[in-house]
């Protein structure tokens, strides 16, 4: 079956398998396992979420490995037997080990989409399509067709729920007349499980990947005064910034981690990078340059700031935090707040350091 029929069912999944390791899969992963169900995820990949960071992803998946959802790597199916409902097997290679089954009651398919474009009449209207189905259109979403737009997944546009509404502003203003692009657009986009996983720009596999040179500031959830209230404190905090102190990409695994990627980084489709624009990024550009004193003082502010997004609640005062004994600090020992490291194509320095607000 698919996410569809999952979401329409006579009875919780007794023993549910799920093929794929992707969103889609593992948000209904973990709201299937709080029903009841005893959920095991298979991936063909060596581990879930490929596309995210190698830290991201394992914390993702001990946050599932956590709510007893069994998640299986490297698994090649090749064959399926029986049916889902009333039992179901999955037949191939695990780890290498050929021969393997893998039981259970129900059978989720989740291995992604393909565009329902055919036997529409698209052809008739003189509307291309691409090799992979998807509608051809320019960075402007014009079609082949005059005056013929798309917008959405049959566009080819990322495949991410909102993206027909991320598409609307730009068939919009060229419709009035402008000359709107998508090309070098921001789009945030989350997982929605708990903690929400949400990102916007870059990460550091795509960073390394096209040669960008980034810093990375790193914030662990649990840094954050206002989460130790209501005891959220797993996930982290992940910013890349740029050597002009552009904010090249943002990552946030935390209770309501949408809200900081969408409301935190203003975006800009002008620019390749987020532009240093809005509390949170200028905030976070001024954590590497000034003197030691304002940048701890910058660390706070922005601790403060992220804390106030994730209840959604203006912070009424300042806590002081301290760190775990660095060479300078002679104050009692406590846990670190944020690091910071560089990262370069020619001209990277190394250093790792040890920024804390409240001194």
């Amino acid at each position: 079956m698919t996410h569809v029929e999952l979401l329409d069912p006579d009875t919780t999944p007794q023993r549910l398998l799920i093929l794929g390791g992707g969103y889609i899969a593992l948000e209904l992963a973990q709201a299937m396992a709080r029903l009841g169900a005893h959920v095991t995820v298979c991936e063909k990949a060596e581990r879930l979420l490929k596309r995210e960071d190698p830290d991201i992803a394992a914390a993702v998946t001990a946050a599932l490995t956590a709510e007893e959802v069994i998640i299986i790597t490297g698994a090649d199916v090749g064959r399926v037997s029986g049916r889902s409902g009333e039992r179901v097997a999955l037949h191939g290679t695990v780890g290498g080990a050929a021969g393997q089954v893998i039981e259970g009651s129900h059978l989720l398919v989740a291995l992604g989409k393909e565009p329902n474009t055919k036997g529409i009449g698209l052809d008739t209207a003189g509307v291309a399509v691409t090799p992979a189905g998807y509608v051809e259109v320019n960075d402007r979403l014009e079609t082949t067709a005059p005056n013929v737009w798309a917008m959405g997944d049959c566009a080819g546009s990322p495949a991410f729920t909102h993206m027909a509404f991320e598409d609307y502003p730009t068939v919009r203003d060229n419709l009035a007349g402008k000359n709107r692009k998508t090309t070098g657009r921001q789009v945030p986009n989350g997982l929605f499980i708990e903690p929400e996983l949400a990102r916007v720009g870059l990460n550091e596999i795509e960073a390394r990947q096209a040669g960008v040179a980034y810093r990375l500031a790193e914030l662990p959830v649990a840094a954050i005064m206002r989460v130790r209230t209501t005891g959220e404190q797993a996930g982290k905090l992940k910013a890349l910034v740029a050597a002009d102190d552009r904010i090249l990409g943002f990552t946030a695994l935390a209770t309501s981690g949408r809200r900081i990627a969408a409301s935190g980084p203003a975006r800009n489709g002008s620019r390749p990078a987020v532009p240093a624009s809005g509390s949170a990024h200028n905030l976070a550009s001024n954590l590497f340059r000034g003197s030691r004193r304002p940048v701890r003082e910058r660390t706070e502010r922005l601790t403060v700031w992220i804390g106030a997004r994730i209840s959604d609640r203006p912070r009424q005062r300042r806590s002081r935090a301290r760190c775990d004994r660095p060479s300078s600090c002679h104050g009692p020992p406590c846990q670190p707040m944020l690091t910071s490291k560089e990262y370069g194509t020619s001209n990277s320095t190394g250093y790792n350091n040890h920024i804390v607000p409240g001194h």
